[in-house]
Parts: C-alpha cells; sequence; structure tokens
C-alpha cells in the first residue's frame, strides 16, 4: 500500500476420471495485461502474508520484481543472478524458480518473521549425482527493517542443496502449505526417460527396466519434499527439521537386487514424478487444502496429480496412467500400485490412441483452485494450462460431485480472445486475495528479445467485463508511451507544480499542466476555539482513499477526515465534516470544509492510499 501527500500546510498563517455428472460451466474471462515488456521469463508469482497488497514475481535470469499498485517497481526486492549458473537468450529450464514467504513473515514473535526461501539454480559443487550440471539450492533471506520492499542480500542462509546430472527437469515450486512446512517440487533429473548417467540404473544407452530417480526413495530426486526450514538449533548437520509425520522417516528401500537397498530420505513427502511443474494448495477459505501438481509428460500425456501424502503417482513405470517402461516389472522394480491422474490429456502427435484421451498440448503448467471475490462463477474451480509452444492453452477442472473425487475437464475455458492463444503459458500465482495472475513469454529462450524488449509478460484473471481501476486508465491518458506496468513515481511532479502525481489524480488534475493552490481548494484558518481545513476530492477516483491530517510538530500526525471510494467525507478522532459539496465552479468536484477543536499550533496535509 502506498501512500503519498502534499507539502504540510502550516498554519501560523481430463481427467482420467471424465464423468457425465452436472457441473456449472466455466464463466467467460478475460487476460487483463498488467505487465509487457519488462521481464524476461517470469517464473512465480506470489504474496507475501502481510496485506501489503504486493505481488512478488521472480524473473528467470534471477531478480525478484514487485508489483505495487499495478506497477513494476523501479528497483528489484532482491537479484540473485550473480549465485546462478550463467542464463542467456536460448531456452533453459534453470534459474529463479521459485520463491515462498514463511507464514509468519510478517509476525514479529514468530521465528520465520521477515523470512522467505528461494529456489534457483548454482553452479556445480560437490553434492551428488555424478555427472553433475547444477545444484538446486534452497535458500533462505530476510526483507530489510528498514526498507520492506528490499531484502536483504547479505541475509542468505542455505537450507538444502542436490546436485542435478542434467540441466532440464528441476521443478522448482516452493509454497508453504496450510500445516505450516515448506513444500518443494523436484523434477527426476534431466535428460529423458529418467534414465542416463545419474540417475539410478541409468547410463547413457539408455537401458529398459531400470528404476530411475521418480521411483528411488534413496534419492530427492522426481518428488514433492516436505521440511520445516527453519534452522533448529543454529548449527549442523541439518539447518533444516524434517516433519515427524512424512511417510519415510527411518525406512529402508528394499530390493531383490541389493544395490538399490539402503535409507530412504525423510524429506520425502511424495514421489515417482518427472518435472512437476506448479503446483498449489487449496487452502483459502472454504478450500479444501488439498495440493494439486501439473506433471510434465515424456512427449505423451501430461497429468495433474491430487498429491497425497506417500504417494507413488508411476513414473517412470507409469507415464500418466499408461504403462512407460514395462520391463520395470520383470526386473522387480514396478511399484505395487500407484496413484492415477485426476486429469489427463496427450500431445497431438502422439500416435497412440490413450484410450481416447483428448490431445491438448505438450507441457502441462500447474495452476490454482480460486478463491477470490472478483468471479463468483468461478469459485472452487481449477484453472490449469498447456505451455504450448506457441499456443497457450488455459483449462478447468471442476469436481462433480463435490468430494466425489471425479473431475470434469473444460478443454479450453471461455476467453476473450481467443482460447488457445499466441504466447507460451509458463506459470500461475495469486495475489493476498486470491484473484489469479498467469505469467507468459513471447519467446522461447528466456533472455531472448523482441523489438529490444524482455518478452516475459503478467495477466491477471478477470471477468469477461471487466473495467481498469480509474488511476490505471489516468495513467494511461496522460502517460500513454509507458508500456503496461512501467513505474510511474507518484510523488514524482510531472508538471513542476509542486503536486505530486498521485495527489494530482486525487484532485483530478492533469499531471501535466500547473495547477495554482487555489485551484487545490487546499486552506486551513485558526481561531481561538478550532482549526479549519478545506481540500479537495474527485468522487471518480474510486480506488483511493484520502486521509486529511493534522499535526502540531510535523512529527506525530492525526487522521481527522477520510473519504474512501469516492464517497463522501466522515470525520473521525474529533473531527467534524462541515460540508463535503460541489467544488465552485467545477460541480463534478467536491470541496471538504473540515473543523477540529483541539488548540494549539497546527500543521495539516492531504494523504492518499491506493
Amino acid at each position: 500500500m502506498k501512500t503519498h501527500s502534499i507539502r504540510p500546510l502550516r498554519i501560523l498563517a481430463i481427467t482420467s476420471q471424465l464423468t457425465t455428472a452436472s457441473f456449472a460451466a466455466f464463466p467467460t474471462l478475460k487476460l487483463e495485461p498488467v505487465v509487457l515488456q519488462q521481464l524476461f521469463s517470469p517464473t512465480n508469482i506470489t504474496s507475501a502474508p502481510d496485506a501489503s497488497g504486493r505481488v512478488f514475481i521472480c524473473d528467470q535470469p534471477g531478480k525478484i520484481h514487485i508489483l505495487q499498485n499495478g506497477m513494476i517497481l523501479p528497483v528489484p526486492f532482491l537479484d540473485v543472478g550473480s549465485k546462478m549458473v550463467p542464463i542467456g537468450t536460448g531456452p533453459s529450464e534453470r534459474g529463479l524458480l521459485g520463491i515462498a514467504f514463511h507464514p509468519g513473515f510478517a509476525d514479529s514473535a514468530s521465528p520465520g518473521y521477515r523470512k522467505f526461501y528461494l529456489n534457483y539454480s548454482a553452479p556445480n559443487g560437490t553434492n551428488p549425482p555424478t555427472p553433475q550440471n547444477h545444484v538446486t539450492v534452497i535458500a533462505e533471506y530476510q526483507a530489510s527493517t528498514s526498507q520492506p520492499n528490499l531484502a536483504d542480500p547479505l541475509s542468505e542462509r542455505i537450507v538444502l542443496t542436490f546436485g542435478q546430472p542434467q540441466s532440464n527437469h528441476n521443478g522448482g515450486q516452493l509454497e508453504f502449505g496450510p500445516d505450516g512446512y515448506l513444500y518443494i517440487a523436484t523434477g527426476d533429473g534431466g535428460s529423458s526417460d529418467d534414465n542416463n548417467s545419474g540417475h539410478t540404473g541409468g547410463s547413457d544407452l539408455k537401458p529398459n527396466g531400470i528404476l530411475g530417480n521418480g521411483q528411488d526413495r534413496r534419492s530427492l530426486l522426481g518428488k514433492i519434499l516436505r521440511i520445516d526450514p527453519i534452522d533448529p538449533d543454529g548449527a549442523g548437520p541439518l539447518t533444516y527439521s524434517i516433519p515427524p509425520g512424512n511417510p519415510f522417516i527411518g525406512q529402508t528401500q528394499d530390493f531383490t537386487n541389493n544395490a538399490l537397498d539402503g535409507p530412504m530420505r525423510g524429506e520425502i513427502y511424495a514421489y515417482g514424478l518427472r518435472n512437476p511443474w506448479r503446483f498449489s494448495f487449496d487452502k483459502r477459505p472454504g478450500g479444501t487444502n488439498r495440493l494439486f501438481c501439473g506433471d510434465v509428460g515424456q512427449l505423451k500425456v501430461e497429468e495433474i496429480n491430487l498429491i497425497t501424502l506417500g504417494g507413488n503417482y508411476g513414473w517412470r513405470y507409469r507415464e500418466g496412467a499408461f504403462d512407460f517402461d514395462p520391463a520395470m516389472l520383470a526386473a522387480g522394480l514396478a511399484p505395487v500400485s500407484s496413484i492415477d491422474p485426476v486429469a489427463q490429456y496427450a500431445h497431438p502427435g502422439s500416435q497412440t490412441d490413450f484410450t481416447g484421451l483428448p490431445k491438448l498440448g505438450i507441457a502441462v503448467t500447474g495452476g490454482y483452485v480460486y478463491r477470490g471475490a472478483a468471479i463468483p462463477a468461478l469459485q472452487g474451480k481449477y484453472l490449469f494450462a498447456d505451455y504450448g509452444g506457441t499456443n497457450a492453452r488455459i483449462m478447468g477442472l471442476e469436481e462433480t460431485p463435490p468430494d466425489s473425487g471425479a473431475f470434469t475437464l473444460t478443454q479450453a475455458v471461455p476467453l476473450v480472445g481467443g482460447n488457445p492463444f499466441s504466447r507460451r503459458l509458463a506459470t500461475f500465482g495469486e495475489n493476498g486475495g486470491g484473484e489469479i495472475f498467469v505469467g507468459t513469454k513471447q519467446n522461447p529462450g528466456v533472455m531472448q528479445l523482441t523489438e529490444n524488449l524482455p518478452g516475459g509478460e503478467i495477466y491477471q484473471i478477470v471477468p469477461e467485463n471487466y473495467q481498469p481501476p480509474p488511476y490505471q486508465a489516468w495513467r494511461t491518458t496522460f502517460f500513454p508511451t509507458l508500456k503496461t506496468g512501467q513505474y510511474l513515481d507518484p510523488e514524482g511532479d510531472s508538471d513542476g507544480d509542486g503536486i505530486g502525481n498521485q495527489i494530482e489524480y486525487a484532485y483530478g488534475f492533469s499531471p501535466l499542466l500547473a495547477n495554482t493552490s487555489a485551484e487545490t481548494g487546499f486552506s486551513a484558518s485558526k481561531n481561538a476555539s478550532d482549526f479549519t481545513v478545506t481540500f479537495r476530492r474527485d468522487p471518480a477516483a474510486t480506488d483511493l482513499v484520502y486521509h486529511l491530517q493534522i499535526s502540531p510538530d510535523l512529527v506525530s500526525w492525526t487522521t481527522i477526515a477520510t473519504s474512501t471510494g469516492g464517497s463522501a467525507a466522515t470525520g473521525i478522532n474529533g473531527g467534524e465534516v462541515l460540508s463535503d459539496a460541489a467544488f465552485p465552479g467545477q460541480s463534478a468536484f467536491r470541496l471538504v470544509t473540515v473543523r477540529d477543536d483541539a488548540g494549539g499550533h497546527r500543521f495539516a496535509r492531504l494523504r492518499t492510499v491506493r
């Protein structure tokens, strides 16, 4: 939330189970541009649990940007690019892949106060496996105490690292669950088939009938992990703790082939995944707390899974609900059971029927169950997408009937402008109110440019009849050359008249034409018994809150009147609104007069909050 003021005035003077049950159709949605041509490749969009309204965006080359009041702040929250493997103009699955804020981020009594966590790709280290392409780092950082829009780059504490044999299939999602623990998505290590050097039993010869990393519970790869990232004692060897309810703590993997035996990793929550690309908990009010996860397939089947404690999702024995390497059965390595997806679809170029699966895309992107307020008809429905190559597709799932475990797949949700659409859809995200955003790319490469500008984009999913907030329309009218989401300093003074841009908006002025003090209506008078202040307001500025404040010393300020959402002013803290009438000669605006009966010399100022 951003506040601004004028100068003080001193007064001395697809599911695998398709169902035919009835369900509410998805409403027509619209993708409203929020940020264009300022990001390279958005990988994660989230909010902090602090009621600030800020949205944090991870850009794959290493910067975390803050979206506040519809604008990208000019200074990144944090830049970890120097710690990562080099990211260039070509395609890559490495980089800054995830961010999650501790549930106690805003609670000074919590051990998670000001803490957040990143997932990024660092150069080779000493971690297994061998060979090694890079290292996944889960790191803890802290936000600055004095500058909340900046993180402390020196606060990094490494929580967990593990090697990656190839460059792709890194997962990367981080999210705190309803239980307060940190969940981490990891891919199977890369290459293809979960079968190459660095994959259990694999080699560059790609033998059949091997275990692979996804099924090997001695490996952290191809899993959903669950940890408590707070350092339990501030000392080694672990810099985190393993929740006591994790399913494989103290257990030993036992196969006929003794070479595959050994202690399982206690960090594992679920396994048998290939490249879990974006998961989310349905944990907002009205939600079920279930964990939805998209898992990218091996050229044939894409899937959405409901992740459960100890669940095995089949990879590399199965892809989706279909056999992938039946030779694992003869080798004694097939799982006793695995969990089918709740939705799946095939690739357009696939030659196999897959028992009638629709052929919709090439790489799934997991999404969110909608629990926001702006689109009531979308409540409880799950949105996800296919990355699309050049034609992204937004799809939907609804459980029909509720709690049945059967989901109806909407192959293309109704979308203004058409669906599929010509973008690559890389990620979904939420703001603090549960409204959903999507991150897209114009280019296949990470830092590849379009017309000398970055090709990453952020859109918000809104109703089809959505109208932009008044400030956004005002900004577009007067600053049409600014790119969507580009920063315009609210405290800047574009016309040099001493009135900041946001206050110009509050008065209904043009920020490009100088105004006089008489036109602002801002004045004050004092007599022996009371103090009277007037200010101008614009009823059309419905996304503003006006605060008229007074002070005896320019240090402590008291709000004596407010106007919210274009409504009439209300007196508080002893302030009495004497009038809220048409501004003389300009009936579209209002002139508010407020009286305060406290004594002493006074200063007055007008503050606005968006």
